[in-house]
């Protein structure tokens, strides 16, 4: 069994706060951020990006309860970060989460996906049981709607969204896996 107690000090969500930190660049110019996890799941692997009516977020969250990892995503509207909206619900360890905007100011969104039928406590069998989704997010619901799904001949993992000449493009790594050790270091596969 594992520990997951460090979860349960999950942080609730700040975005909808006023807790905001001032920094000050050397020009002498102000920025201001505003913090919207703090002891967080200590992996959340937040991602960022720009749309024509706000900034969006996509991170990692985690579940105390089942131990589950699954992506969540949030919207800045210009004054709060809406709560965050979990991407999928069948999800047990998400991973690493990317973020475009089109042409057409739609935004896509990819990230490392792993379902039920994984033994949790075998490094080998998440890996070669994740894969790799794509889609799009509404703007105003934040709801994901899949487009494709890559599955893996290895460990798919590291997915990136670009886009190239007005396409929204999609790169990930497909590692082989022999054994736990090549999923942690590619190399020895």
């Amino acid at each position: 069994s594992r520990d997951l107690s460090y979860l349960v000090e999950e942080s609730g969500w700040l975005g909808n706060t006023n807790n905001q930190v001032q920094l000050f660049a050397a020009s002498g110019a102000s920025t201001t951020l505003t913090p919207l996890l703090t002891n967080t799941y200590r992996n959340a692997q937040p991602a960022l990006v720009a749309g024509t009516d706000g900034i969006y977020a996509a991170f990692l969250r985690a579940d105390a309860a089942s131990g589950d990892i699954y992506t969540a995503v949030t919207k800045y509207n210009g004054s709060i970060w809406t709560d965050p909206v979990r991407v999928d619900s069948e999800a047990i360890l998400d991973s690493a989460p990317a973020l475009c905007v089109d042409d057409n100011g739609t935004l896509w969104m990819a990230y490392a996906h792993t379902a039920a039928g994984v033994d949790k406590t075998n490094l080998s069998d998440y890996a070669k049981k994740q894969s790799i989704i794509v889609g799009t997010l509404d703007s105003d619901t934040l709801t994901f709607t899949q487009k494709a799904e890559f599955p893996s001949t290895g460990y798919a993992h590291m997915p990136q969204l670009a886009v190239i000449n007005g396409v929204p493009t999609l790169a990930w790594v497909d590692s082989p896996v022999t054994d736990d050790n090549s999923v942690l270091w590619p190399a020895s596969a």
